[in-house]
């Protein structure tokens, strides 16, 4: 593994970083953990493309399950068309490494699809002691059963 330096914790509104810290563990491992884990993670090479602007955000979705902006959405939902669409430059040209990132070092329930997102906002929500209403699920989700037959 090539050399590398943590990055730094975000900086964020005030007292956000301590509620991410004091959040219930994530598979056992303490969020401060985690959260270092992350950091020394992306000080690799590999993730530099990965805007730092960008982890207030995602720690604030991770952690206390804060639903978080429409490229952040698009990405976790597995939604590429929304994600190029809405990424600034600088997240457009880091998507291949933020794909990594949440594929390699993420709770594989926190990505992935829509009601993965969804559930995984409700489950932090709830485990971070947030009284607000649960999210409503998308209003439209496909099913097995909606299929479309061309005919000639």
């Amino acid at each position: 593994m090539a050399e590398h330096t943590p990055r730094p914790m975000p900086e964020q509104r005030a007292g956000a970083r301590r509620r991410w810290i004091d959040t219930p563990a994530i598979d056992g491992m303490p969020s401060l953990t985690y959260i270092e884990r992350m950091l020394d993670i992306l000080g690799e090479t590999e993730y530099q493309a990965i805007p730092d602007y960008m982890l207030p955000s995602f720690f604030d979705y991770f952690f206390l399950g804060i639903r978080p902006g429409d490229f952040l959405q698009a990405l976790l939902s597995n939604d590429l068309v929304g994600a190029v669409t809405t990424a600034d430059d600088t997240n457009a040209a880091g998507l291949r490494q933020w794909c990594l990132f949440l594929e390699n070092w993420t709770h594989s329930h926190c990505h992935g699809s829509q009601e993965s997102m969804t559930s995984w906002l409700n489950h932090r929500r709830i485990l971070t002691g947030d009284r607000l209403p649960s999210f409503p699920e998308p209003a439209y989700l496909p099913t097995d059963l909606d299929t479309i037959t061309l005919t000639k």
